[in-house]
């Protein structure tokens, strides 16, 4: 399965069922504990578009901090206004906040650092090996909102996680914070 949603309803007609397999990240769209109950193993594919997803991440950052969107709606107007789109920062010396540190974050701070970018994380489940590596600081969710520039979100989609970004993170965050998030919506109120 990749998208469609597997609930607990569908999940216990399926009685000769052994596993389901995720094709992707997350396990989000599947009812683990119908899963769980029926016996059915579930699994997903943990190097799922690592490349992919994280190159999407940099060109949506790119996208959003050149204010390419934005400049491009004004040149298809036929309007030419460079005074409408400034500032543009560089990136170089900015801070890039990756909320999680999983695979596909992992494979993206090369990628960031090819910028400038300085990288943040928070995740309370990193091993201290990871961030090493990569020469990552691991900061708390408060520090992260605060210090970042740019946030990209990378959390799973968990009953913990959904809304992680709501109106009180919001406030701690700094004016003109961007955010991108290739994960799941969910995650953002």
């Amino acid at each position: 399965v990749t998208y469609a949603k597997l609930t607990a309803e569908l999940i216990k007609q399926c009685t000769r069922c052994k596993a389901i397999g995720r094709f992707g990240l997350g396990v989000d769209n599947i009812d683990l504990a119908a899963a769980k109950e029926m016996g059915i193993t579930v699994t997903y594919v943990p190097d799922y578009c690592l490349h992919e997803v994280s190159d999407h991440t940099m060109a949506l950052l790119l996208a959003l901090a050149r204010k390419i969107p934005f400049s491009n709606k004004l040149v298809q107007e036929g309007r030419w206004e460079m005074p409408a789109v400034v500032p543009i920062y560089r990136l170089a010396g900015r801070v890039l906040g990756l909320l999680g540190f999983g695979n596909i974050p992992r494979t993206m701070v090369p990628k960031a650092k090819a910028f400038g970018l300085k990288v943040i994380t928070h995740d309370p489940y990193v091993a201290a090996e990871h961030l090493k590596a990569l020469d990552v600081e691991n900061v708390s969710f408060d520090e992260l909102l605060a210090r970042s520039d740019f946030s990209s979100v990378h959390a799973p989609l968990t009953p913990q996680t959904r809304g992680l970004l709501n109106g009180a993170a919001f406030a701690k965050m700094k004016p003109g914070v961007m955010i991108v998030n290739t994960a799941r919506g969910p995650l953002i109120d």
